[in-house]
């Protein structure tokens, strides 16, 4: 049913390439190009080490052309340079790879997986990273015996803290090859039990450790080996009756101290685990699994021995968040996985498909400042804040801080006001002289001016100083200035005046 699929949901894309490349070959539920084996996941594998796939191009206005465009449709856009992909509801782009500096590389980033080599593997933080989610596990113990098996390994998960480029070396717990004298598993297992997988900072040392996985107790002769991992492993269980009674399991690993070897009642007891290692079974007796501190080895009763203890887990507080712990899920060797957590990228505008620029269109609701909201009318012009720092209302290029194009209220009872400035001249002698001001005087609420003495600056009505008196008011369609007397105005004659009237709405 998948191979039938893939030839005809895919013949429009393929069929060229099948019929250009001799060496296309249709696979049981997929279909090969360059290549005779097609990974059983794939319904479509390209092989190639000098070609790249190349899907249609085009520029952005013909792609908007496109009727009904499918869900998953990929062209590249020859405007932006990047691939465009339609969601079922509007085009959107794959990020190019030229990403700004210190961000994200590609093909840096993906998921890596460690597997049971038995030796120490490293692992370089990627620039940009400082935090990794890892999944782990410690290896299980192995059968001691015909009839019960090694504990299980315990799963670590949680997230680390790091620092880009440093490096973590990793170590993967295996499994025992043989029990009672036979080899111990890798990494810190004494006979038949799982090594601990853990995670070391700074080199190799032990004591660089920051996350480990417990491995599993080795079977005893007719008793299980405890379940290795959470912060207090399993226990071995205990023997049958032997010479004398029973001899005890290996106790678990914990946190703060060795755990102790099994009991036994003919002076046989197994050994203690220690930080990072498992203690030996005795004759018959599983050993610890490894682990943050490595579980006690089994006893021995005269006929069959114990099963040895699991190694415990541990995170280091301060470095790791988010930790989770399942003892005795890991059968086998062990294994670590680590996925970046990535930071939140920086959005370049150039990589976002139909992105329109602030300010090249109308809002469609108002502006929520907290407490008040900022609201528009459709004006022409509104709230404008010049390069120079002023502000203007109503006003296209201010001039002043403030600049108000229209009139002004201050208060809810006040009127609506402008002002207005003109300029004039007394009278040469005795009389009046006129400036025309445009407004309707029943508008004017004020009028007011300032002569200007040689370096002195007169207001009408000034009598203090001789022979600058002179007078303001408003006469129908003018601003009239009245002058007396030589006596009093006599100084004031011919002068330049400065008005300013004050009008309503």
């Amino acid at each position: 049913m998948m191979q039938r699929y893939v030839v005809r949901a895919g013949a429009a894309l393929i069929g060229g390439w099948l019929l250009a490349a001799p060496a296309a070959q249709a696979q049981t539920g997929g279909v090969g190009i360059g290549t005779s084996t097609v990974e059983p996941s794939a319904a479509l594998e390209v092989k190639s080490a000098s070609k790249g796939l190349l899907p249609p191009r085009m520029d952005e206005a013909a792609r908007n052309l496109i009727g009904n465009p499918a869900p998953g449709l990929t062209i590249f856009n020859t405007t932006s340079g990047v691939l465009n992909v339609w969601n079922g509801t509007s085009w959107q782009a794959y990020l190019a790879e030229s990403i700004p500096a210190g961000l994200y590389p590609p093909n840096t980033y993906a998921p890596v997986a460690f597997a049971y080599t038995g030796a120490p593997q490293t692992y370089t933080v990627p620039a940009g990273v400082t935090q990794l989610r890892v999944d782990m596990a410690g290896a299980g113990g192995i059968v001691n015996g015909p009839f019960y098996r090694g504990g299980n390994g315990g799963r670590l998960q949680a997230q680390l803290t790091v620092t880009p480029g440093e490096v973590l070396t990793i170590y993967v717990g295996g499994m025992a090859t043989g029990y009672d004298s036979g080899s111990a598993g890798y990494n810190g297992a004494a006979n038949g039990g799982g090594g601990a997988t853990d995670i070391r900072r700074g080199g190799g040392a032990l004591a660089g450790r920051v996350l480990v996985a417990g491995g599993g107790g080795g079977g005893g002769q007719n008793s299980a080996g405890g379940c290795g991992g959470g912060t207090q492993a399993c226990s071995g269980a205990s023997s049958g009756s032997g010479i004398g009674g029973s001899a005890g399991g290996g106790a678990g690993g914990g946190q703060t101290g060795p755990a102790a070897g099994g009991s036994s009642s003919i002076n046989q007891p197994g050994q203690p685990g220690g930080l990072g290692v498992g203690g030996a079974g005795n004759t018959g007796g599983g050993g610890g699994g490894g682990g943050y501190y490595g579980g006690g080895g089994g006893g021995y009763d005269g006929i069959a021995g114990a099963g040895g203890g699991g190694g415990s887990s541990f995170a280091l507080a301060g470095s790791t968040t988010a930790v989770v712990h399942s003892p005795g899920t890991q059968v086998g060797n062990g294994y670590v996985r680590l996925g970046p957590l990535l930071p939140a990228p920086v959005l370049d505008g150039s990589n976002i498909v139909n992105l329109r620029g602030l300010g090249d269109h109308t809002a469609t609701q108002n502006l929520d400042l907290a407490t008040y909201q900022l609201v528009g009318n459709g004006g022409s012009q509104g709230l404008r804040i010049s390069s120079t720092g002023n502000v203007g209302i109503g006003s296209s290029a201010p001039t002043a801080r403030l600049e108000v194009d229209g009139f002004t209220r201050l208060g809810a009872n006040a009127p609506a006001i402008k002002t207005l400035e003109l300029a004039g001249t007394l009278p040469g002698g005795q009389g009046q002289a006129f400036v025309a001001h445009g407004l309707d005087e029943n508008k004017i609420l004020s009028v007011t001016a300032i002569a200007t003495a040689g370096a002195n600056y007169i207001p009408p009505g000034y009598t203090l100083n001789s022979g600058v008196l002179y007078g303001v008011y408003i006469n129908n369609d003018n601003v009239v200035l009245q002058t007396g007397n030589s006596i009093s105005s006599g100084t004031a004659y011919g002068k330049p005046v400065r008005i300013l009237i004050i009008y309503r709405d």
